[in-house]
């Protein structure tokens, strides 16, 4: 299972272009928008519900992450240190999460009509 998911990975695209598209599709929303609205698999769009699902939980995926994130400095704050101790592995498995969906946006959005004949 370890070794699918290290495959996985490094097929990904890490280049600064994913970290600059990521930027911005929190940073101006609209790019969002066009991003997920330009996705397309062997040259046919995704179904427009689809398409605009993976928006908007991206989108609750990073109010998560801030939630969590708030969560344990409040956490380290009152001295709760179970929560403290706990709480990274819940940031760290949802912004894995997060970073695939942005993926994936990002791979679909980039693929023409042309590119998938």
């Amino acid at each position: 299972m370890l070794k699918l998911a290290v495959h996985v990975v490094r097929r990904l695209d890490w280049t600064i272009s994913f970290w600059r598209f990521a930027l911005l599709f929190f940073l101006t929303p609209w790019s969002g928008v066009i991003a997920c609205s330009r996705m397309r698999r062997d040259g046919r769009p995704w179904p427009l519900l689809l398409r605009l699902s993976f928006f908007a939980t991206t989108y609750l995926l990073l109010g998560l992450q801030v939630l969590i994130t708030s969560v344990w400095i409040w956490m380290i704050v009152r001295a709760e240190w179970v929560a403290v101790v706990i709480l990274p592995f819940a940031a760290l498995s949802n912004l894995f999460i997060l970073v695939m969906r942005l993926q994936t946006i990002y791979k679909f959005s980039r693929q023409t009509a042309a590119a998938a004949r």
